[in-house]
């Protein structure tokens, strides 16, 4: 078999969404284990997982867009997604574990990006530099594969504002607000109208945790989104302030069970600012 073939199937098999530090001690010296922390650059060289690489989670979001947190790129030229493949330095083989600072919020996008680009072997590390500190352990992998991966868009992935826009009161789609109080209340000094998408669901993005800061388990998450309303059957649209703050709940909603969840890849930062959409006050 063709090592590319071989990198084939490898991309192709079962891969978690999410894993704990458990899992990543098992692996922690199999092949092709690759752990990206995508913390500020300063927090990285204070102090990391071991055998961990700075990866930047800003890397996957358009600087050009005229709304920021938009994913890279709108034009859908492939080779600025590419170059985001070639600086991590990915091979096709390669296990991928992401993890930050910030309870997952944004290690979720890297994973979401990579796994949107058809590389699917990403996935979140649930826990931090502080758990591993407590009982720390090694991590020596070696990459056993030559073949760089190149960047195939996934369908069902995100959708942009005309695309939400359809949707609204389509008896197949639910869309849900997953931000916060205090994200709700954000009008970036006037810039950015406070008010919902009509019709949203309220998820906040921090019920997706316990008391304890953890990730809830993908039973509890399910029963939970079931009290608010969220059917799995339907097709489930999730906005934040900015598109780039959906990944998270897009990670623990798919590994939960919910088998078509899209974000809304400009948020509501877009769509507030676009006067012929409707939009709902917050109460």
């Amino acid at each position: 078999m063709t090592s590319t073939a071989s990198d084939a199937r490898a991309q192709s098999d079962p891969y978690p969404l999410a894993v704990d530090l458990a899992w990543l001690a098992d692996r922690a010296t199999g092949a092709d284990l690759r752990v990206f922390d995508v913390s500020p650059l300063h927090v990285w060289r204070d102090g990391h997982i071991d055998s961990a690489e700075h990866a930047w989670w800003r890397d996957t979001v358009d600087p050009h867009y005229p709304v920021f947190g938009a994913v890279l790129t709108q034009g859908d030229e492939q080779r600025y997604r590419q170059e985001v493949f070639d600086s991590l330095g990915l091979l096709a083989g390669d296990n991928v574990v992401v993890y930050d600072n910030e309870e997952g919020f944004r290690a979720a996008r890297l994973v979401w990006f990579l796994r949107f680009l058809g590389f699917q072997r990403a996935a979140l590390l649930t826990e931090g530099y502080t758990d591993w500190k407590r009982t720390p352990f090694t991590i020596d992998s070696a990459s056993t594969t030559s073949t760089t991966p190149r960047v195939d868009p996934q369908e069902g992935f995100y959708l942009v504002t005309e695309q939400v826009a359809s949707r609204l009161g389509r008896t197949d789609a639910q869309i849900v607000d997953i931000r916060t109080d205090n994200e709700r209340a954000e009008t970036l000094d006037g810039m950015m109208p406070a008010g919902q998408i009509p019709g949203s669901i309220r998820f906040p993005w921090v019920e997706l945790m316990d008391d304890s800061g953890r990730l809830r388990d993908a039973q509890q998450v399910f029963a939970h989104a079931q009290t608010l309303g969220l059917e799995a059957e339907r097709e489930i649209i999730i906005y934040g302030s900015f598109g780039v703050d959906t990944a998270l709940s897009w990670l623990v909603l798919s590994r939960a069970g919910f088998p078509t969840v899209l974000t809304y890849d400009r948020g509501w930062a877009e769509w507030s600012a676009l006067p012929d959409l409707p939009r709902e006050p917050i109460v």
